[in-house]
């Protein structure tokens, strides 16, 4: 999608649905429907999609091919100020993630904790519970 795909009433929605403030060194949230990673969630031309995005393509006119991912300086995912935004790759992305200590801990899977998984499945736990 770029910034053509986009109508006026659509990109008027969009920032009033945005916390401008009067700093570009402010993050402007995201103030309606957040995903579970917090990241803003907008529906335009019938195609959801992370509000971060949308603001990145308003500014600057297109997601570049080779730079796919768009990257928040200010770590803050329902952030939609352009001046907060980045383009970038995955492995930029992930190299963000590991300099900023964001990465997620999670358990080193075991013949023990896989064992302890398939039990609890099969006593009806719902995966979603046992992942939490």
């Amino acid at each position: 999608m770029n910034a053509d795909d986009i109508t006026t009433k659509d990109i008027d929605k969009f920032w009033d649905n945005v916390a401008i403030t009067d700093s570009l060194d402010d993050c402007w949230l995201w103030k309606k429907c957040r995903d579970k990673g917090g990241y803003g969630r907008v529906v335009i031309n019938g195609k959801s999609m992370r509000a971060h995005r949308i603001s990145y393509i308003l500014v600057y006119g297109y997601i570049p091919e080779d730079r796919p991912n768009v990257l928040h300086i200010c770590d803050a995912p329902a952030c939609c100020n352009p001046s907060h935004l980045v383009a970038g790759t995955q492995k930029d992305n992930v190299r963000h993630m590991y300099e900023r200590n964001r990465r997620r801990h999670g358990k080193k899977l075991t013949m023990e904790l896989a064992r302890e998984i398939r039990q609890r499945i099969l006593n009806g736990e719902r995966q979603e519970g046992i992942s939490a």
